[in-house]
């Protein structure tokens, strides 16, 4: 910004904020996270799990009030009419990602151990008796297989997800099974939780009290509502290391008009990543071209992983859902080959899917 003269004291309205450069992660590896704040308070210094790449160290916002990130988490529990402090003190919530401190209305569960002993953790659940579950889809997912497998009742008000793509098939795969309503979620490490579903479940409502969001063509331009382009992020909260027009490496799109809740924050789309492709045969398939093929098979496939391995070979592993059958493995198989131009793809069910260190699963996997 010094060496392209630009200031705060130029931004006079949103015209004006569009000249700002775009940011990005690579710009603020080049340096120590040190040179970009002046306040560094060692307490809000994170590391995110750099799943897409490098690891990424950032001091996150700090808030006034303790209560602020449970209401952009969780706001739709306001829409129901409680209160920050009710949710932050007396709504019981299980959390299987990470080992935190718990609390006695919050349970965490890291996904290492939920993997490792199910059983012990579990046990935990149960007796915790939680009003709410918070992970990633394929978590819940493996959690609702275990206890479909073992006959084993459990029951949640709401289930809260984030972190993976959520496909229709198991959305209502985990809703049907936990015997909850299921509430998406767009958070991202650098910022929190920018957008999450009211209870019409049509796209994100952006907390726009926090966050400025814009969508923009390959060549830096607005895009137009409802077109693809990719997501741009401004976090008006943090004032120690700040992320103005930070591109998140996502692709979403703007869904027009408001939403029936009445609720006019702007909605919106995740419907991948930009590295989130594979090259085969000299041309490059996006993460939504195979959800495009896959939505055609709900509610017969819960969740896909396309791996390719060292050898060059595609393989297009599933969880199978309720109604899969070999002739839904055949005319899926048909439809990625004819996709892919590879006549040697196979489609293989399985129970488990390969997971980074932090507990993701990624929906493509390229060895090296």
């Amino acid at each position: 910004w010094n060496d392209q003269l630009f200031s705060s004291s130029r931004i006079i309205d949103f015209k004006k904020f569009l000249e700002f450069p775009i940011t990005n992660k690579s710009l603020f590896l080049q340096n120590p996270v040190e040179s970009y704040s002046l306040k560094r308070p060692s307490n809000l210094l994170h590391y995110t799990s750099g799943n897409s790449g490098e690891p990424f160290a950032l001091f996150q916002a700090e808030f006034d009030s303790v209560y602020y990130g449970d209401f952009m988490a969780y706001r739709f529990l306001h829409n129901k009419g409680l209160s920050s402090k009710k949710i932050a003190n007396n709504v019981r919530m299980v959390h299987i990602r990470m080992d935190y401190t718990n609390t006695p209305s919050r349970l965490f569960i890291p996904v290492s151990r939920f993997l490792r002993n199910t059983w012990s953790a579990l046990d935990d659940i149960i007796k915790f008796k939680g009003e709410i579950i918070v992970s990633y889809p394929s978590i819940l997912m493996e959690l609702c297989q275990f206890v479909i497998a073992e006959n084993i009742s459990l029951r949640f008000r709401y289930a809260v997800t984030y972190g993976e793509m959520l496909n229709v098939s198991l959305r209502n795969f985990i809703e049907k099974t936990l015997a909850c309503e299921v509430f998406n979620r767009y958070a991202l490490e650098e910022f929190g939780t920018v957008g999450i579903e009211c209870s019409n479940h049509s796209g994100f409502h952006l907390n726009s009290e926090s966050f400025c969001l814009e969508l923009l063509d390959d060549q830096g331009l607005m895009q137009e509502t409802g077109k693809l382009g990719r997501i741009i992020i401004t976090d008006l909260n943090n004032y120690v290391m700040p992320f103005i027009r930070y591109d998140t490496g996502d692709l979403g799109k703007i869904i027009d008009g408001v939403c029936a809740c009445g609720f006019a924050s702007p909605r919106f789309d995740v419907l991948g990543r930009v590295g989130e492709f594979i090259n085969v045969n000299g041309r490059k398939f996006l993460h939504f071209e195979i959800n495009g093929i896959i939505g055609k098979f709900s509610p017969s496939i819960l969740r896909f992983q396309l791996v390719r391995g060292k050898d060059g070979v595609l393989s297009f592993f599933i969880i199978p859902g309720e109604f899969f059958s070999d002739e839904i493995q055949r005319d899926l198989q048909n439809k990625l080959r004819k996709l892919f131009g590879d006549d040697e793809l196979q489609v293989l069910p399985i129970n488990t899917l390969q997971r980074i260190p932090r507990g993701k699963s990624q929906t493509i996997i390229i060895e090296r």
